[in-house]
């Protein structure tokens, strides 16, 4: 799914693997090995791109995942920072029921 995300791009002409960040603060000292990899570690995790992008991952997870329950996690929280789902858990159904 990493693989598949990083040849989408999304509302900004960001790959949508940003969407399934583990980082909720980039480092902003860091040197990237592509301009690919810094618009992803870059790329705002609010407002409305952002929103459009996350409806769009979560459709083609829950498609790919037809028989789990899908469920995002916070993720610990910078000062300053949104209250952000991010951590995404891929709960497999057993008999219909979790």
């Amino acid at each position: 799914m990493d693989t598949y995300l990083g040849q989408l791009l999304g509302s900004g002409h960001i790959p949508l693997k940003y969407v399934i960040c583990t980082q909720a603060t980039p480092d902003l000292n860091a040197i990237y090995a592509t301009t690919q990899a810094q618009l992803i570690a870059l790329a705002p995790l609010n407002g409305d791109s952002f929103n459009r992008d996350n409806a769009r991952v979560y459709g083609l997870i829950q498609a790919e995942h037809t028989s789990c329950i899908l469920m995002l996690l916070p993720m610990d929280e910078e000062p300053g920072m949104p209250d952000i789902l991010r951590i995404l858990v891929i709960i497999p159904k057993t008999n219909g029921i979790v």
